[in-house]
């Protein structure tokens, strides 16, 4: 897994990239060089030939549509996105191709969709039916999507849900959360411990404030929504309130939730590993720790030949 960027220590960022291994906490991996630029809230994925890409966000002290790519364990300039943005939602889809949705410009809620091809990106996909930033994007099959949450038009939290048919290029609502929530993590799990049926997981985020309004609320909860299903159902909830964090999905059919921010620690160096979604499953924190704590950073898994663990 690669890890890069993001919010560290007294809200700075960090161009900090760092390679974890999911599957063995003795083994020791090679860290990766710098991003190019200090980075926080920027997308990432593999794009085209499993090349691990990173685009824009918030890079040194403004908005970027700027690309790097990881080619022979160095960072190099890539295609630039269409516009500059932070916060959005990304899908890796099963074609080996990026999928953009929404973002951040100054206070600004985009409605738009990039989408990486081999011409570079490109905006052939309709635009979202909301203006939203903060959410996240699932692949549900090979021809959908799924957009949760976030802040939308002019809500800071929301509980709404879209589909995108991405071949018929066609949105509908999908079911709402049981919580509004912004900044949270998603992904898709195994149901439960007896099936091989794939969920979708929502996991923290901010859904409000506290009591006395000084602090955001940084939740717990955790929901579900199994295949063929319009309600989402109540997941294992989470050890205490992460927000800001990554989710990845992991080899057995589990996830992983990487770093984050909590309401008394605001860049955890912690990962979580939830094995499936079902009522006797838990969360436990694994061995492996970041080495730099981060919020707002990327992650996702990479080919082994990006990376160097022994």
């Amino acid at each position: 897994m690669l890890v890069c960027g993001g919010f560290h220590k007294n809200q700075s960022m960090t161009p900090i990239c760092e390679v974890i291994n999911l599957k063995s906490s003795n083994s020791n991996c090679k860290n990766l060089p710098n991003f190019p630029v200090l980075v926080a809230g920027a997308i990432g994925g593999l794009g085209l030939k499993d090349t691990p890409i990173i685009c824009g966000g918030l890079q040194i002290d403004y908005l970027s549509k700027r690309c790097y790519s990881l080619k022979n364990k160095e960072w190099v300039s890539s295609y630039s996105m269409n516009s500059a943005k932070a916060l959005s939602g990304v899908a890796q889809l099963q074609d080996g191709k990026l999928l953009v949705s929404g973002g951040l410009i100054g206070s600004e809620l985009l409605n738009s969709l990039e989408m990486l091809t081999e011409e570079g990106w490109e905006n052939d996909a309709p635009f979202l039916p909301v203006s939203i930033a903060s959410h996240c994007m699932v692949q549900i099959n090979s021809t959908t999507v799924m957009i949760i949450g976030g802040s939308q038009n002019n809500q800071d939290y929301t509980a709404n849900t879209f589909y995108l048919n991405i071949k018929e290029h066609k949105w509908t609502e999908g079911p709402k959360l049981a919580n509004v929530r912004t900044a949270h993590s998603c992904g898709r799990i195994r149901k439960d411990s007896n099936s091989q049926e794939i969920s979708i997981i929502v996991a923290g985020g901010v859904a409000g404030w506290s009591d006395n309004a000084a602090s955001p609320n940084v939740t717990t909860s955790v929901e579900i929504l199994d295949k063929g299903s319009n309600v989402w159902r109540k997941g294992p909830a989470l050890p205490f309130g992460i927000g800001a964090s990554q989710m990845v999905e992991v080899d057995d059919g589990g996830v992983a939730l990487i770093g984050g921010g909590s309401g008394s620690e605001l860049y955890l160096d912690t990962i979580f590993q939830l094995p499936h979604g079902g009522k006797n499953a838990g969360w436990t924190e694994m061995k492996q720790k970041l080495t730099t704590g981060r919020s707002s950073h990327t992650a996702f898994l990479v080919p082994d030949n990006n990376v160097d663990c022994s």
